[in-house]
């Protein structure tokens, strides 16, 4: 009797074991998980400088030198990645701004 109890204590032992090593496993896959949604949601709302500046060379003398000096005051203040949506507010915001001082010069 004692050897059977021994026994399963043993297998309980084992099972518990293995479902350990599973939730181990399991927040392994669950963290490489995480990490990997933080990396696409960075690259979905962020994007290179490099190509900011680009796409401003691209333009070269065609844009206004107000939209060439709003670019440059932009890129001094970022980083290496833009962020989408601090570039639309702040572009929604000047143009805004110069739109208004145009209507009210024009009144």
């Amino acid at each position: 009797m004692q050897q059977r109890a021994s026994a399963d204590h043993v297998e309980r032992m084992f099972k518990s074991l293995a479902k350990a090593k599973d939730e181990r496993a399991e927040k392994k896959t669950l963290d490489k998980v995480e990490k990997e949604v933080t990396e696409v949601k960075k690259q979905l709302i962020t994007f290179p400088r490099d190509t900011l500046e680009d796409v401003v060379e691209t333009f070269g003398d065609r844009l206004e030198p107000s939209v060439i000096e709003f670019f440059d005051r932009f890129l001094e203040d970022t980083g290496e990645h833009i962020d989408t949506e601090s570039l639309l507010k702040e572009f929604i915001s000047t143009y805004n701004s110069a739109a208004k001082a145009f209507r009210e010069k024009n009144q």
